[in-house]
Formats: structure tokens, C-alpha cells, sequence
């Protein structure tokens, strides 16, 4: 099918499509489709997509999933999505991510999450990053964390901060947090 005929298909039609289907299909016919049409990925089926299509997913394109879809991606398909996109999920998506999710981010995506970024991760969320993601989160992240987020944080992931990310770390304000 040509972009054009796909982009016609109805929600149906595109719902019906299999996972192998799914990987199947372009980046030009993935981001030719409506946010109906998305929507109308099935969630499951949404695992067939390849690190090449996440990769070429701009982050108007990455907007079109749903909450639904973005949590049923696999650890290694986080990992293949754009710092950038990484960065566009909300909070109540991010939060909804599992530590076995989280851990498919890779140092990059990890150093290019913002302040703000950070703050809507769960502590629990955050617990579970490696010691080497942990380590990864850049200079103005580190001071963003709320105090429940800090608190649960072990030895290990600790002992991953650089000493530029203890720096950093120390100067974060104290007081009661937010979460």
C-alpha cells in the first residue's frame, strides 16, 4: 500500500493489524496515520514495532500514542525511543512505566531528562534505576529530586554519582517534599 491508501484505512482495518504486521510498516506509514488511527493500534500488538521505527518517530508523532500503548512497549523498544521523546511522556504515563521499562533507558536518554523530567518519576520509579543510570542523571536533574525520591536510594546507586553528581546532588533544597 502506498502512504496515501494506508493513511485511508479505517480504525478498523488498522486495529486488526497484526504485531509482525505492525513491524512491518514503514516510519512514512506510521506517522502518515491519524491520532484515530493510532489509537487504534492495539496495545499488545504495539510491541511488533522495531528500534528503527521508534527511532524515527519524531515527537509529534510519539504524541499520538496512548497512555495504554506507551506502557505496553517493551524495555528494549524505551530504549530505542529518542531522548527527546523520552522527555514528551507526561507524568501520569511515566508513572505508570515498570522498573523492568525503566531499565531499557539508556544512559543518554537518562542524562537528557530535565529537572522537571525527574520530578515525575515515582520514588519507587527511581529506586529502581541502576546504579548506572542513576549516575547518568546530568547535574541540573540531580537537585530536581524530591526528598521521597532521595531517601530510598541505596549504597549502589549512590556509589554511581560522579563527584561533579555529589556536587550536584548536595545541592538539593531540604524540606518537606511534594511526593
Amino acid at each position: 500500500l502506498s502512504t496515501t491508501d494506508f493513511a485511508e484505512l479505517a480504525t478498523t482495518q488498522i486495529a486488526a493489524l497484526t504485531a509482525s504486521q505492525i513491524g512491518g510498516l514503514s516510519v512514512t506509514n506510521l506517522t502518515s496515520l491519524s491520532a484515530t488511527q493510532f489509537a487504534a493500534l492495539d496495545p499488545a500488538r504495539i510491541r511488533g514495532l522495531t528500534a528503527s521505527q521508534l527511532g524515527g518517530l519524531e515527537a509529534a508523532d510519539f504524541a499520538r500514542f496512548t497512555p495504554t500503548q506507551i506502557v505496553s512497549l517493551t524495555a528494549a523498544q524505551i530504549g530505542a525511543l529518542s531522548a527527546t521523546n523520552i522527555g514528551a511522556l507526561n507524568a501520569p504515563v511515566v508513572q505508570q512505566l515498570n522498573n523492568t521499562q525503566l531499565q531499557g533507558l539508556t544512559a543518554f536518554q537518562v542524562r537528557a531528562l530535565t529537572a522537571t523530567d525527574v520530578r515525575e518519576f515515582t520514588a519507587t520509579q527511581i529506586q529502581g534505576f541502576t546504579p548506572g543510570q542513576f549516575g547518568s542523571l546530568s547535574a541540573s536533574a540531580l537537585p530536581a529530586l524530591f526528598d521521597t525520591q532521595f531517601e530510598g536510594l541505596s549504597a549502589l546507586q549512590l556509589g554511581g554519582l560522579s563527584a561533579s553528581g555529589v556536587a550536584a546532588a548536595s545541592t538539593r533544597p531540604s524540606g518537606p517534599s511534594a511526593r
